[in-house]
Order: structure tokens, then C-alpha cells, then sequence
């Protein structure tokens, strides 16, 4: 049965080391300000670790130069929780990392051991030539004297080379840690890479989706300016209204003005008339006093005059029989004479009438105009003569 010639589990960090059993071999979200990715706490099943140290078991018989992706990738995913299942590729790929560095260390080493095999083949025949010296007679001590300062000088060159092979390991142990190191950062530095790609994304299509919210406010941005130009235009129109309303306003406020002292002097006037309604009124009371005592001196005077009025209509009847023989007798003589006849008559008609309407003037045109005849120029002469008469 073969020795194992590495030890792979320690290599790759594989168990963990407080003894607690084997912990997921993903990373972490960060939890600090630093952005560092520590390892998953979350805890491997027995049965899946049992079977990652079965396959570590036979790499550990090979070089590590010999180890194969598929066995990496075996351990990745039974060594990965349900959380981390998705970092197979990123768990491999450093373990190939780590395994290039050893890889690196072990040639040195290997190098270094066949040195130390050929040295210590060259000190073995060296050996074996002092005990094949020490077994010769005295007169070889000068022989042996050489052989041994031979093997004191190789033994301090061994020596010098031990010291500076372990300085080398110590500084190769330290050029490991730092590239284990230097991995880690280049994980989280990939890790910020991919979130950095993944916010550039979001950030170009926010900036095509800001370019397009820019082209639609800026077409919303023209449409508002042309709808404030219209509205300014709109403005302008409103402030000329608006001054030929405050001109209206001005000329109404002028009309009301005059409109209100000419209803104060309406007022007054209508006062005045109101005053002299009531003086009126007073004074058609005191004529409708009047009047009705002249209509009680009325009705007394009718009376009176009934009885006139019965003579004057006898004297009448008389007065037309006469006129009626008179108007025979003008007839028979001249048109003068019948016309002065009218006429006297006439004025006794209208002195009965003023006898019958007491304080009733009769003018010029009432006197009945319409009796009178049209005189000739011929019969003036005569008409004269009868008024003589």
C-alpha cells in the first residue's frame, strides 16, 4: 500500500480545524464595511464529509501536479451547502490556484531532495570510504586526515544548505500564505467586479431609461412651452380686456357717480313734490269742500232756473213763431235784413243758454258761426242799414 506524499486536506483547507467537523467551502456575503467574504459556518453531514475524505485519502497518493478537475469538482460539490451550490466553478478554480503554488513549492522541494539524495550518495560513498580507510594500517592516517576534513567541509556545506533550504520554505510558507491570500482578494475583488458589472448594468439602463424620461420631457417640456406661449398670448388678450373692462368700469363708475347725485337731486325733487302732493291734496280738499258747496248752490240754482227755463222756453216758442213770421217777412224782403234778424236771434238764444249754465263763458267760436251765411260785397250796404234798424 502506497504513503501519501501530501496532505490535501490541510492544502485545500478542506476539515476544519477547531475539530468541530467539516464547515460549507463556500463564501459568505460580507458583513463589514471592508467588503471581505469569510467562509460559510454552515455544517457539512457526516456522511458527505466521510466520502470528500475518501477522495482526499487518494489524492494524497499522487502529486499534486496529478490531481484532476473532476475530482475537485466532486469535493466542491458534496463540500457546499444548499446556499452556496452555485459556486462550484469559483471554489475549483481556487483550488487550482492553490494547487499551482504547490505545485511550484513541491518542484522546489524536489529539486532541493534530489541535491540532498545525490549529497547524501556522495557522503555514503564517503563513508564507506573512511570505514574502508579506518580497516588500512597507520601509515594511512594522513590519507584519513584528508578524507575527514573532506566530509567536515561538505558536512558545514550541507549544513549552510539546510539553513538556507529551511529560510527558503519559511519564505515559500509565507509566498503561499500571501497568495492565499492575494486569491481571497482576487475572489472579493471578482465578487465586486461581477456586483460593480452588475450595477454598471443597472446604471446604463437607468441611464437609457433617464435618456428616455429626458427626450419625454423634453417634448412635454416644448409642448408646455408652446401651451405658455399661448397662454401669455391668452394673458396679453386678458390684460387689454382687462383694461378696456377697467376703462368700462371707470366710465360706469363716472355714470354711477352722476347717476347717484342725480337720484339725490330726484330725491330732493321728489321730497319737494311729495310736499307739494300734500299741499296739493290739502288744497283739493279744500276744493272739493268748495265744489261741493257749489254743488248744493247748484242744485238750488237748477231749481230756480227750472222755472226760468219753463218762461224762457214759452218766450221761445214765442220768439220762434215770431221768428218763423219774421223770417217770412225777411224772405219777402231783403237777405240784410233776414240776416240781422239771425243774428239778434242768436243773441237771445245764447242769453237763454247762459241762463241755463250759469258761470259758463261761451267764446267767439261757439256763438254758432255755422248760422251765419257767407254776405255778399253787394249786400254789405244793406246789412249796415239793418243794423241801423
Amino acid at each position: 500500500m502506497s504513503t501519501a506524499v501530501w496532505d490535501p486536506d490541510t492544502i485545500l483547507q478542506i476539515t476544519d480545524p477547531s475539530g468541530r467537523g467539516m464547515i460549507c467551502v463556500g463564501l459568505a456575503r460580507p458583513h463589514s464595511p471592508s467588503g471581505l467574504r469569510g467562509r460559510c459556518r454552515y455544517d457539512i453531514l457526516p456522511d458527505r464529509h466521510r466520502a470528500i475524505l475518501s477522495i482526499l485519502d487518494t489524492m494524497s497518493r499522487t502529486p499534486p501536479q496529478y490531481v484532476t478537475n473532476r475530482e475537485l469538482r466532486s469535493i466542491a460539490r458534496l463540500g457546499l451547502c444548499e446556499w452556496h451550490t452555485h459556486q462550484v466553478e469559483k471554489v475549483v478554480a481556487n483550488w487550482e490556484d492553490i494547487l499551482g503554488c504547490v505545485e511550484s513549492i513541491s518542484g522546489t522541494y524536489k529539486g532541493q531532495g534530489e541535491e540532498i539524495i545525490q549529497d547524501s550518495k556522495e557522503l555514503q560513498k564517503e563513508v564507506d570510504e573512511c570505514r574502508r580507510l579506518l580497516l588500512v594500517k597507520g601509515d594511512c592516517e594522513d590519507a584519513l586526515s584528508v578524507v575527514l576534513r573532506r566530509h567536515l567541509n561538505r558536512n558545514a556545506r550541507l549544513k549552510k544548505e539546510l539553513v538556507e533550504s529551511q529560510a527558503t520554505s519559511a519564505r515559500l510558507q509565507k509566498d503561499l500564505a500571501r497568495i492565499k491570500d492575494q486569491k481571497e482578494e482576487n475572489s472579493r475583488l471578482s465578487a465586486e467586479n461581477s456586483r460593480l458589472s452588475t450595477l454598471l448594468k443597472r446604471a446604463e439602463e437607468e441611464q437609457e431609461r433617464c435618456k428616455e424620461q429626458a427626450t419625454n420631457l423634453t417634448a412635454e417640456c416644448e409642448k408646455l412651452r408652446k401651451q405658455n406661449a399661448e397662454l401669455q398670448a391668452d394673458v396679453n388678450s386678458g390684460k387689454d380686456k382687462y383694461k378696456d373692462l377697467q376703462d368700462r368700469e371707470q366710465s360706469a363708475t363716472r355714470e354711477l357717480i352722476a347717476a347717484s347725485t342725480q337720484l339725490h337731486e330726484l330725491q330732493s325733487a321728489n321730497l319737494g313734490l311729495e310736499n307739494n302732493k300734500q299741499t296739493l291734496q290739502l288744497e283739493i280738499d279744500i276744493l272739493e269742500q268748495e265744489v261741493k258747496k257749489l254743488n248744493e248752490k247748484n242744485t238750488s240754482i237748477s231749481a230756480s232756473t227750472a222755472a226760468s227755463l219753463q218762461t224762457v222756453t214759452n218766450e221761445l216758442s214765442a220768439a220762434h213763431q215770431t221768428n218763423t213770421e219774421l223770417r217770412t217777412q225777411i224772405d219777402q224782403l231783403s237777405t240784410p235784413i233776414w240776416y240781422r234778424l239771425i243774428q239778434w236771434i242768436k243773441q237771445k238764444l245764447t242769453g237763454l243758454s247762459n241762463l241755463r249754465n250759469p258761470g259758463k263763458e261761451v267764446s267767439d267760436e261757439e256763438e254758432g258761426v255755422a248760422l251765419a251765411p257767407t254776405v255778399p260785397g253787394r249786400d254789405a250796404g244793406l246789412v249796415d242799414g239793418a243794423e241801423q234798424i
